[in-house]
């Protein structure tokens, strides 16, 4: 597969896409793993690892450029239906909300979830018009190892409109708007961007060593 385009949607009409966005900065052996799981217990076609232009939630000032990350995605991923874009900086997008909407009316043939770790669930109020978002397709998390004991506390939880499903692995469930997904049944690697970039040189961040 090769990376989506504002001109040919009728390619992903009819499939089942993880869109999995975020700053990578940096890419590492965590976004892939939860990538994998992601295309296990949802049953997707695909996964497209959205590489924002920039996180509005995050500052900017040591953020490296969009092409930098996404040089560095492209050589951390080889799994074929991983697939690294920068198309919100074609849509003209930052936010979620704006992006998500963007996405589904250019295609409109293809069934997307958001999927995330965790530690998104439990900051999701703090995104841009976060209750409308949840409303517009489903959301599934993939468990974290740091911070699994706050899992019950967020948005998703305390939204009583929400149906909240655990998928196991070899069943293909039904996507549906307003439906949580949560995926808490596979060994988990316990890496990620900010110990990356505080505590591990830059060469490491492909591997998920530890320093």
């Amino acid at each position: 597969m090769t990376p989506p385009t504002l001109l040919d949607s009728p390619r992903w009409r009819g499939m089942r896409v993880g869109l999995f966005g975020g700053t990578f900065n940096p890419p590492h052996a965590g976004h892939v793993h939860a990538s994998e799981i992601a295309m296990k217990y949802l049953s997707l076609d695909a996964v497209w690892w959205l590489v924002t232009p920039g996180n509005p939630l995050k500052p900017k000032s040591n953020l490296p450029d969009l092409e930098t990350r996404m040089d560095q995605c492209r050589e951390l991923v080889t799994h074929p239906r991983i697939l690294v874009t920068d198309i919100e900086k074609d849509l003209g997008t930052i936010r979620t909300f704006d992006t998500i909407k963007a996405l589904q009316t250019r295609f409109s043939g293809t069934e997307f979830i958001w999927f995330s770790g965790t530690d998104i669930a439990y900051e999701f109020h703090r995104w841009y018009k976060w209750r409308q978002l949840q409303t517009l397709l489903p959301f599934a998390f993939v468990g974290r190892p740091n911070k699994s004991g706050q899992v019950r506390q967020n948005a998703f939880l305390q939204t009583k409109s929400l149906h909240h499903t655990y998928p196991l692995h070899g069943i293909r469930p039904e996507l549906k708007k307003g439906q949580i997904y949560w995926i808490f049944a596979e060994p988990l690697l316990d890496v990620s961007s900010t110990q990356l970039r505080n505590i591990i040189p830059p060469s490491f961040a492909k591997s998920g060593k530890k320093g």
